[in-house]
């Protein structure tokens, strides 16, 4: 693996390990969600990485005065067309957590741990966008960079050794939904 490829997967590695810190893992009621500490970090994995696309390919290098900007639109389609089934199925989970803990602890506790998890999102967002633009300088070089990677899938889901396996499950589990 290049040495630039490595310090990106460790740095959204090391991002997603630091949410959810303040999920429990204890047991729980056989109602409560399956969670545990690698799935929480596969989902902060999973959702971080959505999030640094959308947010750089999306939202401000296809919106660069370049003739590019088509490219970085159609490199997170691409992107997204691969692994939303994945993105998917670490929302559903988190929206699980999030309805149980309304459920066991109101409403005001719910709305807490959300904005929480999005405040750690954000930081880990920024975090791994800094691998991406490390002047913090979006430019159609470095734009062009990471649609290339989008657009070839190193940075898809599957690369991940540590939590696709853990997102196949949860995948799996959501078409499982409402089965007995």
């Amino acid at each position: 693996m290049p040495v630039y490829r490595r310090r990106r997967h460790l740095l959204l590695t090391v991002a997603a390990g630091l949410l959810f810190a303040q999920v429990a893992t204890a047991s729980e009621p056989s109602n409560a969600p399956n969670i545990t500490e690698p799935r929480n970090a596969a989902a902060g994995f999973a959702i971080t990485l959505w999030m640094v696309n959308v947010d750089a390919l999306g939202d401000h290098c296809s919106k660069l005065a370049s003739p590019m900007s088509g490219q970085f639109l159609g490199a997170l389609k691409a992107w997204q067309g691969r692994n939303a089934p994945y993105v998917n199925a670490a929302l559903e989970y988190m929206a699980d957590i999030e309805d149980y803990i309304k459920a066991t602890q109101g409403e005001a506790v719910r709305k807490q741990f959300r904005a929480d998890r999005k405040a750690e999102f954000v930081a880990s967002a920024q975090k791994a966008e800094l691998v991406w633009f490390p002047d913090r300088k979006l430019n159609e070089v470095s734009c062009l960079r990471m649609a290339r990677h989008a657009e070839d899938g190193s940075m898809d889901l599957d690369q991940n050794a540590e939590f696709f396996p853990i997102l196949q499950a949860m995948k799996a589990e959501t078409g499982r939904k409402g089965e007995p």
